[in-house]
């Protein structure tokens, strides 16, 4: 059986990237749908790292927790990189 998995990871305001060697820890809400109003299915949990001398690269790390829904009890682990 195949799943879709849509994740939309949002940023604060408040997130301050250096050029390199920034590393920040995340615990966000994981909803239903793109609307952050939506229910609450569990939380994201892990780290991003500005790991390329230039910037314009993240190494991320984080456990999608599920807490409530079909995959309560589960988790699923996410490492790899964002470049941009």
């Amino acid at each position: 059986m195949l799943w879709n998995l849509y994740l939309l990871l949002l940023f604060q305001k408040s997130c301050i990237w250096h050029r390199d060697a920034t590393m920040v820890a995340v615990d966000n809400p994981v909803t239903e749908g793109p609307d952050p109003k939506s229910k609450e299915i569990g939380r994201e949990q892990g780290m991003y790292i500005n790991s390329q001398l230039d910037g314009k690269g993240l190494h991320l790390m984080f456990s999608v927790i599920f807490t409530d829904g079909e995959f309560k009890g589960s988790t699923l682990e996410i490492q790899g990189v964002d470049l941009f």
